[in-house]
């Protein structure tokens, strides 16, 4: 019998200097990505706000697709890989995550410093898998819930990010926050909070222009 071939471990230094040339970035695409994706959320959301009720429904849809590009075009600014610069990757990624409802700082800790070391690690704001016994011990309501995100369902998602997720390392510092992103990251959640302070306000005194 052939013995299959010892599996040769490659060093991460090498992996990531072999794939550099094919992860390049170049501002005037990554600009133009921005620039497109900006202008189609805003002029979904101007439906929304003053056209007539079937393009407000189809704008608020298609306003909701955008924003997932945003939290894409976001990523890849927050790794500096969507234009040249640290600076300006810097305020596109917090351009891009702010309608989104993410703190760039809460994002940096979480995304770099805990995801990508360990990939498929247990993290505390992802999917834990119980044992049987550990879901026994969990109160009723916890368990409905649990049930809810995890099957597969359409809304599942959706609820763990709204509920666990987004509380947890999106929006404010919370005890598992290292201390030393304390700071920086209230400072970010203060921009989170006047920008959607001033979406509600548009969107409050938008009914006064709005078509009829």
């Amino acid at each position: 019998m052939t013995l299959p071939d010892p599996i040769r471990v490659v060093p991460k230094a090498t992996i990531l200097k072999e794939l550099a040339p094919f992860a390049r970035p170049h501002t005037g695409h990554g600009l133009a990505l921005f620039f497109l994706e900006y202008l189609l959320y805003w002029g979904s959301i101007a439906l929304v706000l003053f056209a007539p009720m079937p393009w407000k429904v189809a704008g608020a849809i298609f306003a909701g697709i955008k924003l997932t590009a945003f939290v894409t075009l976001g990523h890849d600014a927050a790794h500096r890989t969507l234009v040249e610069g640290k600076t300006l990757n810097k305020v596109l990624a917090c351009a891009l995550l702010l309608p989104c409802v993410h703190n760039f700082r809460l994002w940096i800790w979480d995304h770099h410093e805990i995801h990508h070391p360990v990939t498929n690690g247990e993290h505390f704001d992802s999917f834990t898998p119980y044992s049987k016994a550990e879901f026994d011990l969990l109160p009723r309501r916890k368990q409905l819930f649990e049930r809810i995100i995890r099957a597969p369902n359409v809304i599942g998602f959706g609820l763990h990010y709204l509920f666990q997720r987004m509380p947890r390392v999106r929006i404010w510092p919370t005890a598992a926050v290292p201390a030393r992103h304390h700071a920086s990251a209230w400072r970010h959640t203060g921009a989170l909070a006047v920008y959607h302070a001033a979406f509600l306000g548009l969107l409050a005194a938008a009914p006064a222009f709005a078509a009829v």
